[in-house]
């Protein structure tokens, strides 16, 4: 029971609004206010807000009672009512109605857009939201184009309400929470990105339920990505077809199939993806780059490493650049070619400790990855699991590898990948014991020479046309052609290379195979040259000399496409000659050893760990050999024939 004082204080001060609420009301004569407050008084009324239609009928006996008669008074009276009530709301209602009529709408459509607001007790425009519009489109019973430019006002009322909400407000945007609802791109709390969606045709495009049954996991995978492209993905046609619309059909899939988590998607899964993908638009694979956008960024962005995604970016653990060679880089690493989950596990496991606990560099942790890789996939093919694996087992493994007819070093590093790889698994304790002996399967390597030496009359063409060429290329191409350098060190020269010690041109360079710094001496001419190319493009001493479109290192592969397609322009790429790059270290290796260099000094300049992989490089030492020979036995006294003859031994008489 409210105690008596406090109702009686509530009715006066309700009396009071009331009747500063008639008063105030500039559309209703001073005799309407005193018959229309005596008779709200009477009735218990003191909220225009509770006057219904139904209380007309009892006015009606009031106006008798007071003896007003005449028909023109009585509905002057009845009509303030109505006044009295259109008055309370809009004083309810004010700040909605400002908004609507700020925009400058034409009459009937801000008439009804306000009457439509009020109906729903709507007092702010911050509570218009996609649901809202839906019935408001719904109560319009126009043509489809008049229709639309009634819908459109609510738009533009809204989108001048957020705009005026981030004026009033200078402190940072929050990121918007993840909510389980229907989001609204149209709508967005922010007004730059919402505006950018208010010329897209069909609307529906924009709405985003994540209020369906469907993993919470999944849902929140798709609002992190579709956060991440509305804020960093230029407005236009290219955000709508590259992301947002494969984005959507990409959830609707995980939704119809039951997918929880994408970072867990499967190949069978990504190819039923681009079946229907393929239904919906022409190009199909810019529309499937969806799939690697979203795991990508699901495996940045998140807070600590999913070390059981199936996709892996390298971006994620900031790998130091001597580990990661930015001519060439290794942007992920895929596992879901391994089907049997638990044999994934393990080499992910071991990935794992190969990024993290070693000091590798990345191209060398793929090369165990691949070959890892492979050995799984193929003991899949029986259905079999590594910790499972017999001595029978791998003997039947490598009976198999036998036919791949490998040369025998690389059958050797494969085998010894694999051996590394049961290490690991022994070491963690998943496995007692390695079910082969490594050295029973190791096989016999004999040195095989290769001559890829690049010939004189093609350098000298190449030489002659170099003017035809891109500078970039040029510069490039001189300095494989007179230094030898791996591509990947002249992708990856940065201002400070070229240096001037002790009256001789130098050149530093970073080798990324052999994870060293070297400095080796260079001619005087290609050092003018470069410092000039440097000088002229103002780079830095720490950045890139030959740059990306991107700005980063040029790629390695990019640069044998393009001298590729150069050459074939001045008809001298064609089957005699496929132009690459590392033929050139071998010209130089052996230019230097056939010019009095001896081995060290040509291992040293190439920056090779030993002489055997100079030797490698020696495409002059057969022809050396053989011209040695030819020299020697072309003195009549070492004729091995004459010899005979004589019945001696290397011009030697015989013994007696």
């Amino acid at each position: 029971m409210i105690p008596i004082a406090l109702r009686q204080e509530y009715e006066e001060q309700a009396l009071q609004q009331l009747q500063g609420l008639i008063s105030d009301c500039p559309t209703i004569r001073e005799d309407a206010k005193i018959i229309l407050e005596e008779f709200l008084i009477q009735q218990g009324l003191f909220n225009p807000s509770e006057i219904e239609e139904n209380i007309l009928p009892s006015f009606e006996k009031y106006l008798d009672l007071c003896g007003i008669r005449a028909k023109a008074k009585r509905e002057l009276y009845k009509n303030a009512i109505k006044k009295l009530r259109e008055y309370d709301l809009t004083l309810q209602f004010q700040d909605v109605i400002k908004d609507v009529m700020e925009c400058g709408l034409e009459q009937p459509i801000s008439s009804k857009l306000i009457k439509f607001l009020i109906l729903h007790k709507v007092k702010s425009v911050s509570e218009v939201n996609y649901e809202l519009r839906e019935q408001y489109e719904q109560t319009i019973k126009m043509p489809r184009k008049n229709k639309l430019q009634y819908v459109k006002a609510m738009d533009c009322v809204k989108l001048q309400d957020i705009k005026r909400h981030e004026s009033l407000h200078v402190i940072p945007k929050r990121p918007l929470e993840f909510k389980e609802q229907k989001l609204f791109l149209l709508y967005y709390p922010d007004y730059e990105i919402a505006n950018s969606f208010y010329y897209t045709r069909d609307k529906h495009e924009l709405v985003w339920d994540f209020s369906i049954e469907a993993p919470y996991i999944l849902k929140k995978q798709i609002f992190h990505m579709l956060l991440y492209v509305i804020n960093n993905e230029p407005a236009g046609n290219m955000r709508r077809e590259r992301f947002l619309l494969p984005l959507k059909w990409l959830y609707e899939f995980c939704v119809d199939t039951g997918i929880e988590d994408i970072e867990q998607l499967e190949l069978d899964q990504i190819e039923a993806f681009q079946n229907i993908v393929s239904e919906k638009v022409v190009k199909v694979d810019l529309s499937m780059q969806v799939v690697d956008n979203i795991r990508k960024r699901l495996f940045l962005d998140a807070e600590e490493t999913n070390w059981r995604a199936n996709v892996w970016y390298m971006e994620r653990f900031h790998l130091p650049e001597e580990r990661m060679n930015p001519s060439s880089p290794i942007l992920r690493l895929r596992f879901y070619g391994i089907t049997n989950k638990e044999n994934r596990r393990l080499v992910q496991d071991y990935i794992q400790y190969q990024i993290g606990l070693t000091d590798r560099a990345l191209s060398n942790i793929r090369h165990k990855y691949y070959f890892v890789l492979q050995f799984v996939k193929a003991i899949e093919e029986s259905e079999k699991v590594v910790v499972n694996l017999t001595a029978e087992d791998m003997e039947e493994y490598f009976r198999g590898l036998d036919e791949e007819k490998l040369l025998p070093v690389t059958y050797n590093k494969k085998l010894a990948c694999i051996h590394q790889f049961f290490m690991f698994l022994k070491i963690k304790g998943w496995i007692s014991n390695i079910p082969f002996l490594v050295e029973y399967y190791m096989k016999e390597t004999v040195p095989i020479h290769h001559e890829r030496c690049v010939p004189e009359e093609i350098v000298k063409t190449i030489l002659q046309n170099l003017n035809q060429f891109p500078m970039i290329l040029r510069l490039m191409f001189l300095n494989l052609w007179c230094l030898g350098l791996r591509i990947n060190e002249v992708c990856t020269l940065k201002g400070n290379a070229y240096f001037w010690n002790d009256n001789a041109a130098w050149v530093k360079v970073y080798q990324y195979k052999m994870r060293a710094e070297k400095a080796i001496p260079i001619p005087s001419v290609l050092y003018k040259v470069m410092r000039d190319y440097i000088k002229q493009n103002h780079i830095g001493p720490n950045e890139f000399i030959f740059k990306s479109a991107k700005g980063r290192a040029y790629h390695t592969g990019a640069f044998s496409k393009q001298m590729i397609k150069h050459l074939k322009e001045i008809g001298i790429c064609c089957d005699e000659y496929a132009f690459k790059s590392h033929d050139y270290r071998h010209t130089v290796a052996t230019f230097l050893y056939a010019h009095g260099a001896s081995i060290q000094a040509a291992r040293d300049y190439l920056g090779h760990e030993n002489e055997q992989m100079t030797l490698q490089y020696l495409d002059y030492m057969p022809t050396k050999i053989r011209n040695a020979n030819e020299e020697y036995f072309g003195v009549p006294e070492n004729n091995l024939a004459a010899s005979l003859k004589k019945g001696g031994y290397h011009g030697k008489p015989a013994r007696t």
